[in-house]
């Protein structure tokens, strides 16, 4: 469970089986689930807001991997972070939480654990296989994200997810859909910038 909320130690030894730290903390959530409810015969409680958060670090993880293995890395480590942390930021502004118990809200202040990633070829520069730890602050995020959602990607992040739809299509939109929800007003500017980008890839195809 420590490894679910937190990630793994520093220093934990990847394999081709288990890649990233993300895919680490999303395997040890199935043996969690399997142990607790197979097991033990009681449910499993987990905060939503984490699941999605596991989900979007294995999507990263994944796009950088892939790219790596393919040759086509056109996600820095850089944007990386930055779509981690406003992914968690948009959670943050997202969660329902009027009638959840405290330990399934979202906390006031957590931290994004560090992804770290395998070396998949010598070519790859060893900051892209690791994203630093990022520190979210649950009030600041609802203001960030506050007033009909003017809160967006930079520039550069887009040109980069535009990028990774051309050469990984299906991670490319998947990681678009978990920044932009859709009907999510706290995502709708992220959400304008991805549809015109979806437009040119249309226009490019």
């Amino acid at each position: 469970k420590t490894i679910i909320w937190h990630g793994p130690p520093r220093h934990w030894l990847y394999s081709v089986f288990v890649p990233s730290s993300a895919h680490l903390a999303w395997f040890c959530l199935i043996d969690f689930r399997d142990l607790i409810e197979n097991k033990l015969g009681r449910s499993a409680s987990l905060p939503k807001w984490l699941l999605k958060r596991l989900e979007f670090d294995v999507l990263i993880a994944q796009a950088l991997l892939d790219g790596a293995a393919i040759q086509a890395q056109v996600v820095t480590a850089e944007v990386a972070s930055e779509l981690r942390a406003y992914h968690a930021g948009l959670l943050c502004a997202t969660s329902r939480e009027d009638d959840l118990p405290p330990e399934l809200q979202v906390p006031s202040s957590f931290k994004l654990p560090a992804l770290s990633l395998l070396q998949v070829t010598n070519q790859v520069s060893p900051f892209v296989n690791y994203l630093p730890a990022h520190p979210v602050n649950k009030q600041e995020q609802l203001e960030h994200f506050a007033g009909g959602g003017s809160a967006s990607l930079s520039k550069g992040a887009v040109q980069q997810l535009y990028d990774l739809c051309k050469s990984q299509p299906l991670l490319g939109h998947c990681i678009g859909r978990a920044l932009a929800p859709a009907g999510c007003a706290a995502a709708l500017a992220t959400g304008r910038r991805l549809q015109q980008m979806c437009l040119g890839l249309t226009a490019d195809a």
